[in-house]
C-alpha cells in the first residue's frame, strides 16, 4: 500500500511461495571392518545411508586404496570382494551417494578393510591347495594322533584343530624335525616356522 502526500492510497498484492531445498543425503559406508581372512569374500555395506527429503539414493563404490581387488555389485547398497589369498592387506574404498532431488545433491564416505595372515588361515590354505594322490588322500599326509582328537587325522589338520593345546602337541608334530616330512615337496616350511616363533594361539 502506498500514499502520495495528498492522502491518496493505492494497493497491490504479490503472491510469494517458498519451497523446500534439495538437502545432500548422508552416505555410511560402515564400520572399519578388521582382522578379516585373506582370500575369503568380504562384503561392505552402504544401506545406512539416508536421504532427510526422501529421495531415492544411488551408490557408487570407489577403491581408493590398498592392493587393487574387483568390486563386484560396485553401483549396489552391498558389494563384496574377494581379498588377496596369503596376504596381509589394508583396503579402502569409498562410497558416493547421490539423491535424485532437483539439483541432485552427493556425499561420500570411506571404509577401511584389513585381512590378516594367522596361523590357522595359512595351514588351512596350504592343506586346502595340495593335490590329491591315487588314494584320494592329500599328497604327503600321513595319520596321526594328537591330544584332543580320537580319530587319525592328517598333521596339518590336526594341529589346527588342537591349537589350544598348542603346548601339549607342539613337541609330538616338531621334535626331532617330525613335522617336515609331512610337507608336500616344495610346499613352504611355514607351519615349522610359525610353531618354532611361538605363534600365539589365537593368530
Amino acid at each position: 500500500t502506498v500514499t502520495d502526500n495528498g492522502g491518496a492510497k493505492g494497493s497491490a498484492t504479490v503472491a510469494i511461495t517458498v519451497q523446500q531445498g534439495n538437502h545432500a543425503p548422508t552416505a555410511n559406508a560402515g564400520a572399519d571392518q578388521t582382522n578379516k581372512d585373506p582370500g575369503t569374500t568380504i562384503n561392505l555395506n552402504g544401506s545406512a545411508s539416508l536421504d532427510v527429503d526422501g529421495n531415492m539414493l544411488s551408490y557408487q563404490w570407489t577403491q581408493t586404496a590398498g592392493p587393487a581387488v574387483t568390486l563386484s555389485g560396485a553401483t549396489t547398497a552391498t558389494p563384496s570382494f574377494v581379498s588377496a589369498a596369503r596376504t596381509t592387506a589394508t583396503y579402502t574404498f569409498t562410497l558416493t551417494v547421490t539423491d535424485n532431488g532437483s539439483p541432485p545433491m552427493n556425499a561420500q564416505d570411506s571404509v577401511n578393510v584389513s585381512t590378516r595372515v594367522t596361523y590357522v588361515n595359512t595351514i588351512r590354505t596350504l592343506y586346502s591347495d595340495r593335490g590329491v594322490q591315487a588314494n584320494g588322500k592329500k599328497l604327503g599326509c600321513v595319520g596321526c594322533h594328537a591330544p584332543g582328537l580320537s580319530r587319525p587325522q592328517s598333521p596339518l589338520t590336526t594341529y589346527a584343530e588342537v591349537y589350544n593345546w598348542r603346548t601339549k602337541s607342539r613337541s609330538l608334530l616338531i621334535s626331532g624335525g617330525s613335522m617336515r616330512q609331512y610337507l608336500a615337496t616344495g610346499e613352504p616350511q611355514v607351519v615349522i616356522d610359525w610353531i618354532d616363533a611361538g605363534a600365539p594361539e589365537t593368530n
